[in-house]
């Protein structure tokens, strides 16, 4: 087994991670209980840190007669629109985080794999939800549109 580096493996996350890309998380540690999740990449690298949002297929949270979270901002993304998601999937921009370098190298192999990457369709759709999204920062919608 060859062991690299811990600062070589970060300069590669750095530059091999981009805006775009889909990481699985296996046993995520959300507020009520862990789950596997899907998060897409907003940012490059930035300061050694990524901007996050969460995938989800629960479409039901936000619309239909049991919706929760009809006042979200979110961007649709149809089954079959991109081989990464079977079925239909949200992101929900109120569900924002960071990802820092020193979490993915830990996790790196183990509890976190890249999936793919979305198209470029898809990533300006979400450019376009994020610029007028009102739950956004300023300072994070300068991050995200000028990342690509």
């Amino acid at each position: 087994m060859i062991i690299f580096p811990k600062e070589l493996t970060k300069k590669h996350l750095r530059t091999f991670y981009q805006k775009g890309d889909v990481l699985f998380w296996e046993n995520f540690p959300g507020e009520k209980r862990s789950r596997d999740s899907h998060f897409v990449l907003l940012t490059n690298c930035i300061n050694d840190k990524f901007i996050v949002v969460r995938a989800t297929a629960q479409t039901h949270y936000y619309s239909g007669p049991s919706a929760r979270r009809i006042a979200h901002e979110v961007v649709f993304i149809k089954s079959g629109e991109t081989s990464i998601f079977s079925e239909d999937t949200i992101l929900d921009l109120n569900w924002m985080d960071t990802f820092s370098i020193e979490e993915l190298y830990k996790m790196l192999g183990s509890n976190i794999k890249k999936r793919g990457m979305l198209s470029s369709d898809i990533i300006k759709r979400i450019d376009d939800s994020v610029l007028i999204a009102t739950t956004v920062s300023s300072r994070n919608k300068k991050l995200i549109l000028r990342s690509f």
